[in-house]
C-alpha cells in the first residue's frame, strides 16, 4: 500500500479506469469496482475524484426488480454518479422490467426525473424497455440534448406508436440511431428525428406496410452511412405488394458503405455508389417458395443485379443470414469481388465453396451457427482448404487466409472456438496458408 499511495492520483485514476473497463452500475453491489473504495483512504480517495470513472452508467432496473430490490437504492446510485462525474458528457444505459410491473407505477418516478435532469450531459443514451409513459416525457427535453451523439430505444414487446414524438426534434449533433419496436417503421414518418443528419441508422421492427414507408425513409437519409433494417419477431410480416421494379427514380444514398437488408424490394428503391459492405437477412423473403411459375415475375437475383449495375459498387464483404443452399448458388454469380463471407445461420451453403470459381477472390470464411456439427465443418472446410490452399490446386482461386468458426454457445452470443490447442493451432494454421488441417486435430 505504501507503494500505491506515491502514485499520483490523476495516474491511479487512468489505472482505474482502464481496469474496470465497463460502467458502473447499480447491479454490481459490493464487487469490483465499488469494493475500491474500501482498499484504503488514498485509493478511495482517487476512485471518489476521478470524474471520468463515472461517466459511464448503467442503472438497470430489470435486473434490481428481478432481485427484490427497492428501486430507490438504483436512483441514489444515478444520482451518485452524475455528483462524481462533475459536468462531464455521460454514457448512460436505463433498463426498465421488461414484464411483470406496472410501467405507471410511481416507484420508477424519481429514477425517472432523475435521469431526464441530466439530458443536457448525455452524450451516449441506451434506452431499454422504456414504454409510453416514460418515453412520452422526453418530449420536454425537446432542445436540451445538445451534445447526443448516439440514441438507441430498445421496446421489442410495445404496441404503441408516439405519433407525437418530439423528444429529440432538435438533436445537433445526433448521428447515431437505434430503433427496435414492433412500429419502428412508422417512426419514419411520425417521430420527430433529425433524420437527415444521421450517419448511422438501425431500425428493427414487426413489419413493413408498403413501398412508401420505404421510400420516405430512403428520402430523408442524407448523409447515411450505415443502415440496418431488419425484420423482428417469429410473424414478422413484410407487405410490399405495391413494389414495381424499375419504377421511378432510385434514390441515391451517396455516402452508404455498410447496408443490412430483410427483403430484395429495398435493392429496387436505391442506388449506393459507395457501398462495400453487405448483409443479406432471411433467404425466405428473398425467394417464393410459391413455385406457382408466374411469368411476369422479377427473380430477385435480377432486381438485385440491376442494382449493382447502376450502383457501379464493389462488395468487398457479404454476409448470408438463415441461408439455405438453393438460394445461395444464383447470389454467388453477383458478388465476384467478395473477399470476407459471413455464414450466419447458413452452414449448408459451404458445400458451394467447393467450387473454385466461386467467390474466387475470396480471403477470409466466418461460420456462425448456432447448431454446432464440428464433423461436417471439417469435412467441408478440409474440401476447400484442398480446392483453394494447397501448392496442386488447379485453380485461380485465391487462397483462404482466415477461417472462423463461431458456434452459439449457451449465452446467447457466438465466441470464437479458440479455447483448446488444437483449435487455436487451426486458426493460426489456416493462416499460414496450409490446408491439412486433419492431423492438428487429431494430436
Amino acid at each position: 500500500m505504501n507503494i500505491a499511495s506515491k502514485i499520483p492520483i490523476e495516474v491511479l485514476g487512468e489505472v482505474f479506469l482502464h481496469a474496470i473497463d465497463g460502467s458502473i452500475s447499480n447491479v454490481q453491489d459490493n464487487g469490483f469496482p465499488w469494493a475500491i473504495n474500501r482498499v484504503c483512504k488514498y485509493w478511495r480517495s482517487a476512485f471518489v475524484t476521478s470524474p471520468d470513472l463515472w461517466t459511464w452508467i448503467t442503472i438497470n432496473l430489470a435486473e434490481s426488480y428481478s432481485r427484490g430490490q427497492d428501486f430507490n437504492a438504483a436512483n441514489q446510485c444515478l444520482s451518485l454518479c452524475l455528483e462524481r462525474s462533475r459536468n462531464y458528457p455521460l454514457n448512460i444505459s436505463l433498463h426498465l422490467p421488461n414484464e411483470g410491473y406496472d410501467e405507471n407505477s410511481p416507484s420508477v418516478t424519481p429514477i425517472w426525473q432523475t435521469f431526464l435532469s441530466c439530458s443536457h450531459r448525455w452524450r451516449i443514451v441506451h434506452l431499454e424497455n422504456v414504454l409510453g409513459p416514460q418515453l412520452l416525457t422526453i418530449n420536454l427535453c425537446t432542445g436540451a440534448t445538445p451534445i447526443l451523439e448516439s440514441l438507441t430505444i430498445y421496446s421489442p414487446v410495445d404496441p404503441d406508436n408516439y405519433n407525437d414524438f418530439t423528444g429529440f426534434q432538435i438533436v445537433p449533433h445526433l448521428t447515431r440511431f437505434t430503433l427496435v419496436h414492433p412500429t419502428a417503421m412508422f417512426a419514419v414518418r411520425t417521430w420527430s428525428v433529425p433524420w437527415m443528419q444521421l450517419t448511422n441508422l438501425m431500425l428493427r421492427f414487426n413489419e413493413i406496410g408498403g413501398v412508401d414507408q420505404l421510400c420516405v425513409l430512403f428520402q430523408q437519409l442524407r448523409d447515411i452511412e450505415e443502415l440496418c433494417l431488419s425484420l423482428g419477431g417469429d410473424e414478422g410480416e413484410i407487405e410490399l405488394g405495391d413494389f414495381v421494379h424499375n419504377s421511378g427514380t432510385p434514390q441515391c444514398l451517396q455516402h452508404l458503405r455498410v447496408l443490412q437488408v430483410c427483403c430484395v424490394e429495398i435493392f429496387g428503391l436505391i442506388t449506393a455508389p459507395s457501398l462495400y459492405e453487405l448483409y443479406l437477412e432471411g433467404s425466405r423473403f428473398f425467394y417464393s417458395k410459391t413455385g406457382d411459375g408466374d411469368p411476369y415475375e422479377i427473380l430477385p437475383e435480377a432486381i438485385i443485379s440491376s442494382f449493382i449495375q447502376r450502383s457501379g459498387c464493389k462488395i468487398h464483404k457479404l454476409t448470408l443470414s438463415d441461408f439455405s443452399a438453393p438460394p445461395f448458388t444464383p447470389l454467388v454469380q453477383l458478388f465476384p469481388d467478395v473477399v470476407e463471407l459471413c455464414l450466419v445461420d447458413a452452414v449448408t451453403c459451404l458445400r458451394h465453396l467447393i467450387e473454385p470459381n466461386q467467390f474466387p477472390g475470396l480471403r477470409a470464411l466466418d461460420c456462425t451457427t448456432h447448431t454446432i456439427n464440428a464433423t461436417f465443418f471439417m469435412g467441408i472446410l478440409l474440401l476447400i482448404l484442398q480446392v483453394h490452399n494447397t501448392s496442386s490446386a488447379k485453380c485461380s482461386a485465391a487462397s483462404l487466409e482466415k477461417v472462423i468458426f463461431r458456434p452459439v454457445l449457451e449465452d446467447g452470443e457466438p465466441s470464437v472456438l479458440v479455447s483448446t490447442t488444437d483449435w487455436a493451432s487451426f486458426e493460426t494454421y489456416v493462416k499460414i496458408g496450409s490446408w491439412c488441417v486433419h492431423s492438428i486435430l487429431t494430436d
